[in-house]
């Protein structure tokens, strides 16, 4: 496999971490603000009418307290930055010990695991509209340039 698709099976694998959803939601909200003088990108998430399994509410209640997985009910391509991250930390920390060389996939991995880094839940919580349990959740992404950058680099 050349370097560029290896690149992109990883990008896939990155995406496919969850394959079943953690709920059901009957109506979605997003939106999008870009702020140019200080690059960042604001995503406001609201899910409405949340069905969720009673032993799979904790997951829920993670996400209100600020977890990070993107797409927050989870399944195909959805993320979960915080477990891909200690994943990624655990792997390199044991190349580094084996003595390993770093190859172009793992330089590429760790450069956009760096970016998905740069996430943060500003806010996030669960609420009531009209007796149906809701989330929202504010993230904002800094230097998302040097995303764009990146995902133009791999691209071309």
């Amino acid at each position: 496999m050349s370097p560029s698709l290896s690149r992109v099976a990883l990008v896939v694998a990155l995406t496919l971490t969850a394959c079943s959803p953690n709920f059901a939601i009957k109506e979605r909200e997003a939106a999008l603000r870009y702020i140019p003088e200080s690059d960042e990108l604001l995503l406001l998430e609201v899910l409405r009418d949340i069905r969720i399994e009673e032993e799979k509410f904790a997951f829920l209640e993670s996400l209100a307290k600020g977890g990070r997985t993107y797409r927050p009910e989870g399944g195909f391509l959805s993320i979960n930055v915080d477990e891909e991250l200690k994943e990624y930390r655990q792997e390199e920390e044991s190349r580094i010990q084996e003595g390993g060389e770093e190859s172009s996939d793992d330089a590429f991995k760790r450069k956009v695991l760096g970016q998905a880094d740069k996430i943060e839940v500003l806010e996030a919580g669960l609420f009531s509209e009209d007796g149906k349990l809701c989330f929202f959740r504010l993230s904002r992404m800094k230097e998302v340039e040097a995303l764009c950058t990146l995902v133009n680099g791999e691209i071309n």
